[in-house]
C-alpha cells in the first residue's frame, strides 16, 4: 500500500527478516513483542495469518509494523495478540501520521485495526489518522538505575521485604529453568492457575515455543519447596528491557510468599543486564495491581488505538471481564484441553 511522501507498506518476506531484526535491535523503544521470536512462537501455536509490514521509503526500509489477523466479533481484528505492546517502530525522521493512515487503510471493510500503544512509543497523530482510543489497563515499569540491594531497601515497600524474608525462612528457593522439562513444570502451575480463575489457557506448545524461539531472552524462574515447584514467572527480554509476561503459583503455598520471592528475584536478575523491567498489564482495581505496586515501579496507562474509531470497543478488555461470573462456573469446561486454547485463540488476549 502506497503512502504519501514516497512511503510504502509492504509485506514482510523471508529475505527481509535480517532487516526487521536490525531495526528492532537498534530501536530504543522496541519490546519483546516486536521481535521475530515472538512472531515465530505465535505461528507455531496458533492458526493466525501474519500481517507483518515493512515501512519502505524510496526502496529503503525505515520502519516495521507487527500484527496478525485474528478472530473478531465482526470481521477480522488486525492486532499483535497476547501482549501489552504492538505499536510501529519507525526511524527518527519518518512522520508517523502517514504511516498510521496507511495502517488504518490496510484492512478489509469489516476488519478492525488495533494498535497497542504505550507512552514510550513516541507515535503521534492517531486522531488525525482516523483512530479512536480506549484504556486497557496499567502497567508498572521499574527503572534499574541502581544496584539491586539499593532497590530492595529504597524502592520496595516494607511488606515486600518482609515477605521475601518470610519466603526464605519457609524454605523456598528459586531456580532457573534450563530445559523443556522445566517448562512443563511451569505450564502445570500455569494451567492450575487458569483453572482456579476460570480463564481459558494458552496451549502447552506456546510456552515451549517461547522457550525455543527467544533462547536466552526467555527466562523462567521456579520457586521450589522441598523439590516441588509452587510458583513461577516467565520473563521475556529485548535489548535493555525485560517484561514479566506470565506468572503462576499454587494457592496452597501463598502463606509462604512465593510470588514476592519470584518478583524480587526477577528484578535482581534483570539488574545484571537490563535498564528496566515491566510488570505487565493489570486492572487498576485488582489485587494484582496492589501486589505489583509494592515493588516501586512507575505506573503507566495502557491504551489501544482502534480504526475505524466507531469500533473502539474491539480494543477493550472489559468485554471479557464482564463474563467472569459466568466463566468461573464453567471453568472445568473452559479450561478443558481442547476447549481452552481454542477459546484463547479467538479472544487473542
Amino acid at each position: 500500500m502506497t503512502i504519501e511522501n514516497s512511503l510504502e507498506l509492504v509485506s514482510l518476506q523471508d529475505a527481509d527478516t535480517s532487516t526487521w531484526t536490525r531495526i528492532v535491535k537498534s530501536h530504543d523503544q522496541s519490546t519483546p513483542f516486536h521481535t521475530l521470536a515472538w512472531k515465530r512462537a505465535i505461528e507455531r501455536a496458533f492458526d493466525y495469518d501474519s500481517r507483518y509490514r515493512l515501512v519502505q521509503r524510496d526502496g529503503v526500509i525505515v520502519g516495521v509494523v507487527p500484527g496478525f489477523e485474528t478472530g473478531g466479533v465482526f470481521g477480522t481484528d488486525i492486532v499483535q495478540p497476547f501482549c501489552e505492546y504492538g505499536y510501529p517502530l519507525l526511524e527518527p525522521d519518518v512522520e508517523s501520521i502517514p504511516v498510521l493512515q496507511a495502517m488504518a487503510n490496510d484492512r478489509g471493510r469489516f476488519d478492525t485495526r488495533i494498535v497497542k500503544e504505550a507512552p514510550q512509543s513516541r507515535m503521534v497523530g492517531y486522531s488525525d489518522a482516523g483512530f479512536g482510543g480506549i484504556h486497557t489497563g496499567v502497567t508498572f515499569r521499574l527503572l534499574l538505575d541502581r544496584p539491586y540491594e539499593d532497590l530492595f531497601e529504597q524502592a520496595f515497600e516494607t511488606e515486600v521485604r518482609r515477605n521475601v524474608g518470610l519466603a526464605h525462612d519457609a524454605g523456598l528457593s528459586v531456580r532457573t529453568v534450563s530445559d523443556h522439562q522445566g517448562i512443563t513444570e511451569y505450564y502445570n502451575l500455569y494451567l492450575a492457575t487458569m483453572q482456579r480463575l476460570g480463564s481459558p489457557q494458552f496451549p502447552r506448545s506456546f510456552f515451549h515455543g517461547l522457550f525455543d524461539e527467544f533462547g536466552t531472552d526467555c527466562t523462567v524462574l521456579l520457586a521450589d519447596l522441598d523439590g516441588t515447584a509452587v510458583g513461577g514467572v516467565l520473563i521475556l527480554s529485548q535489548g535493555s528491557e525485560s517484561v514479566i509476561w506470565s506468572s503462576a503459583s499454587d494457592e496452597a503455598h501463598w502463606d509462604r510468599s512465593p510470588n514476592h520471592l519470584l518478583y524480587s528475584t526477577a528484578i535482581e536478575r534483570a539488574c545484571e543486564k537490563r535498564a528496566a523491567i515491566d510488570f505487565g498489564r493489570t486492572s487498576p482495581e485488582s489485587g494484582v495491581h496492589t501486589f505489583k505496586r509494592q515493588f516501586g515501579g512507575r505506573e503507566r496507562s495502557l491504551v489501544s488505538m482502534v480504526s475505524p474509531p466507531h469500533r473502539v470497543g474491539a480494543g477493550s478488555l472489559s468485554q471479557y471481564r464482564h463474563l467472569e461470573s459466568v466463566v468461573t462456573q464453567l471453568a472445568p469446561l473452559i479450561t478443558y484441553d481442547w476447549v481452552g486454547p481454542r477459546l484463547k485463540e479467538w479472544i487473542h488476549e
